[in-house]
């Protein structure tokens, strides 16, 4: 599923094919009106269209048929996937600090082009403060973001699964489906995996 919630309209065009000079000044901008900011997770989670996005992503995943993967995404794949990705483990009782660091991995896997990207606004002569607000509209994520994000919703719904319940759609009963189903599948794949490789050693 493709989480079609906007951004705001500063960065509804793909950066791909937009000149370097260009793209950062872009992000000037967006710093600059608040667009990039650690509410910014916050406002998508708030918004109309934010919300519609995620209830969808919950129903598609309560129908997913046996045996089929499900993949959701955005246009960098960090933030409002990074959020999906939030809500879900949320909704199957994952632990808080397992879902940061979890978020966090992001990092880690996009160092290459982190360090890139870094460079590129060191050599346009953005340091410090500025150019780690500004990476956040590249390939990097910040922790406090997403944290934000589960204060909010705990401070305001009680809990995520409140916010989920309240304003996605999904009843009690739905998650427990969801907790249930999941929970069985991943039970069913970790076996299956050990199975293959207890045959395949038996096999050497």
């Amino acid at each position: 599923i493709g989480l079609g919630i906007p951004a705001e309209p500063l960065f509804r065009s793909s950066y791909i094919g937009i000149v370097k000079g260009n793209r950062i000044d872009k992000l000037k901008l967006a710093l600059k009106m608040g667009v990039i900011s650690d509410q910014m997770y916050v406002d998508f989670l708030s918004n109309d269209q934010g919300k519609e996005g995620y209830a969808q992503m919950f129903q598609e995943l309560l129908a997913l048929p046996e045996g089929q993967a499900f993949l959701f995404h955005c246009t960098q794949g960090k933030d409002r996937t990074g959020l999906a990705a939030a809500l879900i483990l949320s909704a199957l009782g994952v632990d808080e600090e397992t879902i940061l660091s979890d978020f966090m991995l992001t990092n880690s896997f996009n160092a290459d082009r982190i360090a890139q990207e870094r460079q590129m606004l060191q050599d346009e002569g953005i340091q410090g403060e500025e150019q780690d607000a500004m990476m956040i509209g590249f390939d990097m994520v910040n922790r406090q973001y997403m944290q934000n994000a589960l204060n909010w919703m705990k401070e305001t719904y009680g809990s995520v699964t409140g916010y989920i319940t309240s304003e996605l759609g999904v009843t009690d009963e739905q998650l427990e489906i969801l907790y249930v189903v999941l929970k069985l599948r991943t039970k069913f794949h970790t076996i299956a995996r050990s199975e293959e490789r207890r045959v395949g050693k038996e096999c050497r």
